[in-house]
């Protein structure tokens, strides 16, 4: 399956280009024609695109009307679509357009397509909504997006048609998503270093603060010290904090001697942060406002790249 991995925030306005590969994309998953019922039966399941009205000119309407109407065409209420190759690959090409359509086209569009999918049938709400999990959320995906993730979650949240007990998971998910959330003050702590200094967090001076949350048993946490060893800048300090209460399994672990290294369970206890894996990682300005939220340390290293010259 095609996948396009481009970073949703980072997406310029849209281009001709950009805008005729995607038409052509979406062509190329509409039907041929009239087809026999023998035929039919023989052929593969497909999606078919809403048809643009000649009277849309522009770019911007093209592709507003492409969100608007996306799944005009789809049979919310045939289960067979269901793990079948070409309805992932439609929904990945529905949310590769998200950036370049207005914010409010793209919420409506997801509320009226998660009451449709719910309406015709629960299942079918069930796979979507776990594909909007997969690509919005999981912190592998290109497409992860704390903006789209939270559109997807209050649209769920305060649908009419949805059932409660369908809520109960995507409400959880939007009290964590709003906490610390890009843009955002930071939630202030304090955190006790190995020779017994209590510290804040907001005490922490430094341009950029990488806010390194781990486990010493973190495979992906070693790789993320890896990569931050070739960090050898004054602007930037990296404060690693372990939120759990097993101190001597922090005490035992090795860290490069010129991060600040601290421990505060409180931080785990009192639900401050988000930490659906490990390492989860922030990237904090001078003020401790959130630059990013659960990034990578190779994107940390490539913004801080270009962005202390």
């Amino acid at each position: 399956m095609k996948t396009i991995t481009i970073q949703p925030e980072m997406r310029q306005p849209i281009s001709p280009i950009i805008l005729f590969a995607l038409l052509f994309a979406f062509m190329s998953c509409k039907n041929t024609g009239p087809q026999s019922k023998e035929n039919q039966e023989r052929q593969p399941l497909s999606f078919t695109t809403p048809a643009i009205p000649q009277e849309l000119t522009t770019k911007d309407q093209q592709v507003g009307f492409l969100v608007e109407h996306y799944w005009d065409n789809f049979n919310f209420s045939d289960t067979t679509y269901i793990l079948q190759e070409v309805t992932e690959q439609a929904f990945v090409n529905y949310i590769d357009l998200f950036p370049y359509a207005p914010n409010q086209v793209v919420e409506n569009s997801v509320a009226t397509m998660l009451d449709q999918a719910f309406a015709g049938n629960e299942t079918m709400f069930d796979y979507f909504a776990d594909l909007y999990d997969k690509y919005f959320y999981d912190h592998q995906s290109p497409y992860r997006s704390e903006k789209y993730h939270i559109l997807v979650l209050e649209a769920i949240k305060n649908s009419q048609k949805i059932d409660d007990t369908r809520k109960i998971r995507p409400s959880t998910q939007l009290e964590w998503a709003m906490k610390n959330r890009t843009g955002e003050m930071a939630t202030d702590f304090v955190f006790t270093q190995k020779d017994g200094t209590r510290t804040k967090l907001s005490e922490i001076n430094s341009p950029y603060t990488i806010l390194f949350f781990n486990d010493p048993d973190c495979r992906d946490c070693e790789h993320a010290k890896l990569v931050f060893s070739h960090l050898n800048n004054p602007q930037i300090k990296v404060v690693a904090i372990y939120p759990y209460d097993d101190v001597e399994l922090w005490r035992a672990a090795s860290y490069p001697k010129d991060w600040i290294n601290g421990h505060a369970s409180s931080v785990n206890e009192d639900e401050l942060y988000d930490l659906p894996f490990f390492p989860t990682i922030y990237l904090l300005d001078s003020n401790k406002k959130v630059i990013f939220k659960e990034i990578t340390a190779e994107q940390i290293m490539g913004y801080l790249g270009q962005a202390i010259q």
